[in-house]
């Protein structure tokens, strides 16, 4: 059995020499998102995709923003192993902006929640993605 005294040291050293976790951030719009992720892959922990996937109204997934530059981050990331947590948004190309109301509208109605998560673990899963922003 450990005493609190040692689990206290243990604990210490662990935290001492556990490496950081440094997650970054791409955005396939932005092509220099590619180029810092060559550059830097060497230094992270995970790669976050964000402006590709979103939800509608009805909760339905879309990939509108999928572009070159983000099927080269994803191929990238991948040959390096390197975990890839896509961002799915709310944002709304009819108003211009992130929309609450999209949100909202998935977390109230069970139906249409239970269908969104299954399009997510189907999206994390096809894509072998590490899960979901």
């Amino acid at each position: 059995m450990i005493g609190f005294t040692s689990l206290k040291r243990l604990l210490l050293a662990t935290a001492t020499h556990a490496a950081p976790f440094v997650l970054a951030y791409t955005d396939g719009q932005v092509e220099a998102s590619y180029s810092n992720l060559q550059a830097f892959y060497r230094n992270l922990s995970a790669v976050g995709l964000g402006s590709t996937y979103g939800l509608t109204f009805p909760g339905m997934l879309h990939q509108d923003g999928m572009n070159e530059t983000t099927q080269n981050i994803i191929r990238f990331a991948k040959s390096q192993s390197l975990p890839l947590y896509p961002t799915v948004s709310d944002y709304n190309e009819d108003i211009g902006a992130f929309d609450p109301a999209i949100s909202h509208s998935i977390l109230n109605d069970r139906a249409l929640s239970a269908g969104t998560v299954k399009q997510l673990v189907k999206l994390a899963k096809e894509g072998g993605f590490a899960g979901i922003n």
